[in-house]
């Protein structure tokens, strides 16, 4: 009969702890798979950087004597400097059934150790195994103390170390932070641990369930270490504006409420450890005080009240985070938005002006090209021997019959202002065209683009004396052919003095346009570049505006599906209360004494407790879905 009752006692409640983790395995905002504490105990959390007293806290509130306290945590700390982290993943610490210590690693079989020696290698390979990765395991580090250390055999409390984010080392940051996010939710209580000589560490505490702490005072619980060694507070002590508990939390909630703009909730500043015997005895009365306090308010807070009313919480949560997310999202989503409507004026505007100045660069050319055709037929004609030679003749034609010298000096003087105009005319019209070439071209220098005029034509005319003789002679036309062949040699020595520049600067065209084709070809080459990038960063950006929809769609769709279940968090109890009470009515009608008995005596309690336990979850303001309705639920 006796072990009916304890199992009853065992499982009486079983039902209910059913139904809580049936209600959180449907978050989505939590990953509630997995690793799960203790039911049947408060599960206490404790937080906070390391070299704050936070190991002897704990080995307090587990009521471990005074006298074992330093030398279990000169040993915990696995070979580890002062001002380093200790805690290197989650642990636990319990009561040993003997003297000796056992270790219980995740997923390994307990390990009875002997001596302290041993235990400080084993937690200095342990921090080895955590920093290589051979160990990611969130179920905590389990660590039984020899029975002789405590003042009790039993405690009621679970107690979960946690790594503080803020003394691990860079290879151990995600790794804690996966340890804080998965057993923050999962404590009843959570105990924020820091020296009293800094308190914008509660303002500063970045862990995402961590930043709201102030928001649940029943959950959350400040323990301000070493709170009588700041000098204010010494003063305050001397001149007694400081002399109870109630002046001391007075003076820290003010503190703490300037910095975070808030009321902070439940604090107790607290000594421990040596400097507790350094205190004035009124001091350290007062001190003691405060530590019983809290250690008496966590033993006696009741597990069942706490593991079902807290869940409240969880909807607040789920409101408050989705509808940060929201927010974050929707200003993401804003900013790609604007950074792509901004992508596409630039796209438009490249594309227009890179096929302007293409077109410009394509006209220019043609345009470039003819007028070097011109040119070429220009100069080419200056140095054509034939139509000099077709000039001379035609002016010569009338003095061939005269044979005069004034006949014949008339005709080579009309014959040297044709061939001087037509060269005059040719050197003109290439510069002409040389001045339009260089209004179109930057590039090109004035100077270098320019026709000299090669000078007169140096021609004498037929004495009188050579005219009578040779007319004498009958020498008139030998002469005439003379003058005509000393004139002609004379123009085109003009005219290939012409050529030649003229030819030098032909050339000069002529990379100035294949330079100016191949600046058009580059200039293509590099609109296409650019506008290539800029799509690719186009195509990007709309991709992460629709990835951002998306996102914000499923966002709010999991918002709204978070929302609907946390309305039924009630009906989850009720659901697994009725299940609970049909199967044992069935039980009830059995042939088995045992089992009818054991089926009575659930059924007269299940009532009652099920009653407490709908009671104590509460009703948010009926259950409204809106965000400011999850908020007033706290």
């Amino acid at each position: 009969m006796r072990e009916l009752f304890i199992e009853f006692e065992k499982n009486r409640y079983e039902w209910a702890f059913d139904a809580k983790h049936d209600f959180m395995s449907r978050f989505q905002l939590y990953d509630a798979e997995g690793v799960t504490p203790d039911q049947e105990k408060v599960v206490l959390s404790v937080y906070g950087p390391t070299q704050v007293g936070k190991t002897t806290l704990i080995l307090n509130l587990l009521r471990v004597k005074e006298e074992a306290i330093d030398e279990i945590s000169s040993f915990l700390r696995g070979k580890r400097e002062i001002g380093q982290s200790a805690t290197v993943t989650v642990t636990s610490y319990s009561v040993s059934a003997t003297e000796d210590y056992v270790l219980t690693l995740p997923n390994q079989e307990p390990e009875v150790i002997q001596s302290t020696d041993i235990l400080e290698d084993r937690l200095s390979t342990l921090r080895v195994d955590v920093e290589a990765g051979r160990i990611d395991s969130l179920a905590p580090v389990r660590i039984a103390l020899p029975k002789s250390y405590f003042e009790q055999a039993d405690v009621a409390i679970e107690l979960l170390d946690l790594p503080g984010i803020e003394s691990a080392e860079e290879r151990e940051i995600r790794h804690v932070e996966r340890c804080v996010n998965h057993w923050i939710p999962r404590s009843h209580i959570c105990l924020i641990v820091n020296g009293a000589g800094d308190l914008t560490f509660l303002r500063d505490i970045g862990m995402t369930h961590l930043q709201h702490w102030y928001d649940y005072p029943d959950n959350f619980y400040v323990v301000l270490t070493r709170a009588y060694s700041p000098e204010s507070v010494k003063r305050r002590l001397r001149d007694k504006s400081i002399s109870n508990e109630t002046d001391l939390r007075a003076y820290y909630h003010r503190e703490i409420g300037d910095i975070l703009g808030r009321t902070p909730g439940t604090v107790y500043p607290v000594e421990i450890g040596a400097s507790m015997h350094r205190l004035e005895p009124d001091t350290r009365e007062m001190a003691q005080s405060i530590l019983n306090e809290l250690r008496e308010r966590i033993e006696q807070t009741d597990y069942r009240h706490v593991s079902f009313s807290f869940l409240i919480g969880y909807y607040a949560e789920v409101v408050r985070q989705s509808d940060e997310e929201i927010r974050h999202i929707t200003e993401d989503l804003d900013l790609a938005e604007r950074e792509l409507v901004r992508l596409k004026e630039r796209m438009q505007k490249l594309e227009e002006e890179g096929k302007k100045r293409i077109e410009d660069f394509g006209s220019q050319e043609i345009q470039l090209a003819e007028k070097i055709d011109v040119f070429k037929k220009a100069f080419e004609r200056i140095h054509h021997r034939e139509i000099q030679e077709a000039m001379i003749e035609t002016e010569l034609i009338h003095a061939k019959y005269a044979k005069s010298k004034m006949a014949l000096n008339t005709a080579f003087s009309r014959a040297i202002t044709v061939l001087d105009q037509s060269l005059t005319k040719g050197v003109q019209t290439m510069n002409r065209l040389l001045d339009t070439i260089y209004f179109e071209l930057d590039q090109v220098d004035s100077s270098r683009l320019h026709v000299s005029h090669p000078g007169e034509i140096q021609f004498f005319s037929w004495d009188s004396s050579k005219v009578d003789r040779y007319l004498s002679q009958k020498n008139y036309e030998t002469q005439m052919n003379t003058m005509k062949k000393h004139l002609l040699e004379e123009s085109t020595r003009l005219s290939e003095l012409v050529y030649h520049e003229v030819k030098h600067i032909y050339d000069q065209l002529q990379d100035i346009s294949e330079t100016f084709s191949n600046d058009q070809v580059r200039l293509v080459i590099r609109f296409t570049h650019e506008m290539d990038l800029l799509k690719a960063e186009l195509n990007e950006s709309e991709l992460s505006v629709i990835q951002l929809h998306e996102r914000l769609t499923k966002t709010k769709e999991r918002w709204q599906e978070d929302i609907n279940h946390a309305q039924q968090y009630r009906s989850f109890f009720i659901e697994h209360f009725v299940k609970r009470q049909q199967a044992l009515l069935q039980q009830a009608t059995s042939d088995n004494t045992e089992e009818r008995y054991s089926a009575g005596l659930y059924l007269y309690t299940l009532g009652q407790d099920a009653e407490e336990i709908i009671q104590a979850l509460g009703c948010p303001n009926g259950n409204e879905t809106s965000h400011d309705s999850g908020r007033r639920a706290l």
